[in-house]
C-alpha cells in the first residue's frame, strides 16, 4: 500500500532514496525501543538523500493543493488600527520632524545628532535588507554548519557574558550569567545529537521556499516597506522630543520630554514592525 505525499507549501513532495524520512521514521518506531543516538546514521543518510523534490503527474493538480481561500479581511478592528498607526505617525513626522532637523546656528549641533539618528536608522535599513540576503544565501547552502554555528554562538556569547560581569566586579550580573551559561551548554549537549533531524526539516523548507520564488521576492518587498517606516517613525520620534524636550535661552535648565507621547511613539512602532514580520512569516 501506497505512502500518502506530504504536503509542504502546498506543494506535493516525497522523499529521493529509499533511506529517507520513512527509513529514519521507522528506525524510531520498531527495532525495540533504541535510543536517539541509534538513528544519527539513519538521519544523516536522509540529510544526504532525503531531499524533497515536487512529485509530478495528476498528484499536483489533486486535492491535495488544498481549498482556494475566499478573499476577505480576517481582523477588520486590528486593520484598523494598522492603517490609522500609519497614518498618524505619517502625520506626526510630517508636522514637528521639519522643525526638528531645520539647521540653524542656534542649534546646529542639536540638530545634527538629530540627523545622526536618522542615517543610523536609514544605514540599519539597508544593512538589515543585504544581512537577509546573504542569510537566506548561506541558509541554502550549507545549513547543518549554519545550526552548529548558531549553537556554538550562542554557548560563547553567554560565556562571554559572564567573564565580562566577573571581571567588572559585578558579582550579581555574573551569576546570573554563570546559570545562563549553564543552562545554554545543557541545552547544546543535548539536541546536538538531533542537529542532522533538523538538517532535514531545513533543507526541506528551504526547498520549498526555492520552489515558490515569489515568497522570497514578497519577502525583500516587505523588508524595504519597514526600512520605510524604521526611517519615518525616527523622523516623528525626533521630531516629537525635540518639541516637547526644552530648555532655557542658555541652553540650560532643560525640562523632561514627554515620556506619555514617547510611550506611545514605541509601542506604534512595536506593533507596526510586528504586523510587517507576521505578514511575511504567514504568506
Amino acid at each position: 500500500m501506497g505512502s500518502e505525499p506530504v504536503v509542504v507549501q502546498g506543494t506535493p513532495v516525497q522523499p529521493s532514496g529509499g533511506g529517507g524520512f520513512a527509513g529514519a521514521l521507522n528506525s524510531n518506531n520498531g527495532g525495540g525501543g533504541g535510543d536517539y543516538g541509534d538513528q544519527r546514521n539513519a538521519y544523516g543518510a536522509a540529510a544526504n538523500t532525503a531531499v524533497a523534490t515536487p512529485m509530478t503527474g495528476d498528484i499536483q493538480n489533486n486535492e491535495n493543493r488544498g481549498e482556494k481561500q475566499e478573499v476577505k479581511c480576517r481582523d477588520p478592528i486590528f486593520a484598523v488600527l494598522f492603517y490609522a498607526n500609519i497614518v498618524a505617525i505619517l502625520v506626526v513626522a510630517i508636522i514637528y520632524g521639519p522643525d526638528a532637523l531645520q539647521t540653524d546656528d542656534d542649534n546646529a549641533q542639536e540638530n545634527q545628532d538629530y540627523e545622526g539618528y536618522v542615517y543610523a536608522s536609514l544605514i540599519m535599513a539597508f544593512v538589515s535588507f543585504f544581512a537577509s540576503a546573504g542569510g537566506l544565501a548561506i541558509m541554502m547552502c550549507i545549513p547543518e554548519t549554519l545550526i552548529k554555528v548558531a549553537l556554538i554562538s550562542t554557548v560563547v556569547l553567554a560565556g562571554v557574558w559572564m567573564v565580562i560581569a566577573f571581571l567588572t566586579g559585578n558579582i550579581g550580573l555574573g551569576i546570573i550569567g554563570l546559570i545562563f551559561f549553564a543552562i545554554t551548554c545543557c541545552y547544546a549537549y543535548f539536541v546536538w545529537s538531533r542537529i542532522p533531524f533538523a538538517t532535514i526539516n531545513l533543507v526541506t523548507a528551504m526547498r520549498a521556499v526555492t520552489r515558490n520564488a515569489g515568497v522570497i521576492g514578497f519577502a525583500y518587498i516587505i523588508t524595504a516597506v519597514a526600512a520605510g517606516w524604521c526611517i519615518c517613525w525616527t523622523v516623528a520620534f525626533v521630531g516629537v522630543f525635540d518639541k516637547t524636550y526644552e530648555c532655557d535661552e542658555n541652553g540650560e535648565n532643560c525640562d523632561n520630554p514627554n515620556y506619555g507621547y514617547l510611550f506611545l511613539l514605541f509601542l506604534a512602532f512595536f506593533f507596526g514592525q510586528q504586523v510587517l514580520q507576521n505578514t511575511v512569516h504567514v504568506v
